[in-house]
């Protein structure tokens, strides 16, 4: 999918409402604990995501988040002269 990016962690133990997500227009993050284990991702993007265009769902101990890159930033083909 070229208009989004897909994220899927797996976070055996953790509750949804131990889970906080954070998305801006150049990274995500989140960030969740049990009483076993600390969960914590980071990643930076060189292209803009759409902080307002996301979904994140968690099921069975895997959050699956799909961030909207910003619009202009989806690419496109280029013809090779």
């Amino acid at each position: 999918r070229d208009d989004s990016i897909v994220l899927s962690a797996d976070l055996p133990g953790v509750e949804k409402k131990d889970i906080e997500l954070k998305v801006d227009a150049h990274s995500i993050a989140f960030s969740a604990e049990t009483e076993d284990r600390d969960y914590d991702f980071g990643q930076s993007f060189d292209f803009e995501l759409d902080p307002d265009n996301v979904k994140a769902t968690f099921n069975n101990g895997v959050l699956d988040v799909v961030i909207g890159k910003a619009e202009g930033t989806q690419g496109k083909t280029i013809e090779i002269e």
